[in-house]
This record gives C-alpha cells, structure tokens and sequence, in this order.
C-alpha cells in the first residue's frame, strides 16, 4: 500500500488546490521527489504553476509570470523517512517564474 501526502496550494486568485502524492515504501530519495514532482504536474494547472527538482531531492514549485502569489501547506502526510518542509524563496532576478514557494526535503528510505 502506497503512502501519501496531501499538499494544499493556496492562491489568492483562485480556489485551494488539494494535491494527493502516493508513494510506494522502499523509494529512495531522489525517487520520492520525482514522484512528487510527477504528482505535482498532473494535479497542479501548468499555466500557474511549474514543479521540478533540484539537487536529486529537492522539490521546487514556481509560480509562472503572470501568476498570482500562492502558499503551500502539508496537509496529510503518512510518508514515512520523509521531511517535508514548505519554505518560502526568491528566485533569480530574470527567471521564467517570479517566486519559489515550497521546497519538499525527501529524507531517508522508508
């Protein structure tokens, strides 16, 4: 049986978005977060937001240009070895997406 974490993305132009991310037990962390990253993709619109990783393990979710501010908040989450902890950046003055908003920090195997 997969775990899960449920994800709230919260903009203030649009109603709450609630993302479910299964994961199977035994993932490693570089697996972990491209199965966010996947998960993240299919659930999120991509004409307001764009995931990807960085570093193998970290989970990065951008708002694209035009888009209103957004939050994250870690729901649900039963994924076992895993930190996930939501934290607010800049981006790089010139880059596609203005702000970076949440970062998921897969730890250990579970």
């Amino acid at each position: 049986m997969p775990q899960t974490a449920d994800w709230l993305i919260r903009s203030a132009l649009s109603v709450p978005i609630d993302v479910t991310i299964n994961v199977a037990k035994a993932t490693g962390e570089n697996s972990v977060a491209e199965a966010v990253v996947l998960g993240l993709q299919a659930q999120l619109p991509p004409d307001a937001y764009h995931a990807e990783r960085d570093d193998g393990e970290d989970v990065l979710i951008k708002k694209q240009d035009g888009a209103a501010d957004f939050s994250v908040a870690i729901v649900f989450n039963t994924l076992k070895g895993v930190r996930i902890n939501p934290d607010k950046e800049q981006a790089a003055a010139g880059s596609r997406a203005n702000t970076i908003f949440a970062r998921g920090l897969p730890a250990n195997r579970f």
